[in-house]
């Protein structure tokens, strides 16, 4: 016989899965914005912190500036994984919808070749608003002054209604 019998051995499992699995337990439920967040049909979205990046002789580079974009996503289904955007920039575009464990993820492909991907997370900013965080991957060899032409990231929070 080895150095614990069955019932030490079932306890011992049950310990694993109790410390193991608790923590995630308490955390679903000490987060409602997690709840909220993945209810979420519509998402009213305000950026207003930018970072450009630049390549300058093949060295790469970021520029922080203040932003003013505001996006709204709607028909979210998480479900069935998709969403409509209007905005701005908004564009045709495919969104593809994921929520995983406080996190919101909504990422556009364009036909064209750029991707933006919003990312919402089940963490308070103020107000009620809820943190958010948009990558956008484009680049044209002309730099047109309004238009993303080099990858950004915007960083701001959204309303869930």
């Amino acid at each position: 016989m080895g150095w614990q019998s069955g019932k030490s051995r079932c306890k011992w499992r049950a310990f694993i899965g109790v410390v193991f699995l608790l923590p995630l337990a308490a955390q679903a439920q000490l987060n409602p914005l997690q709840d909220l967040l993945e209810q979420a049909t519509r998402l009213e979205c305000r950026f207003s912190a930018l970072g450009n990046a630049e390549w300058e002789d093949g060295a790469p580079s970021i520029e922080l500036s203040d932003a003013d974009l505001e996006v709204v996503f709607f028909g979210i289904d998480i479900d069935e994984g998709t969403a409509e955007v209007e905005g701005r920039y908004g564009g045709q575009s495919y969104i593809v919808v994921r929520y995983s464990m406080g996190y919101l993820h909504l990422m556009q492909m364009f036909g064209a070749g750029p991707l933006y991907v919003t990312s919402i997370l089940a963490q308070e900013s103020q107000d009620g608003r809820l943190m958010a965080v948009q990558n956008r991957v484009e680049y044209s060899t002309v730099s047109l002054p309004g238009f993303t032409s080099r990858p950004e990231t915007y960083v701001g929070d959204c309303a869930v209604s």
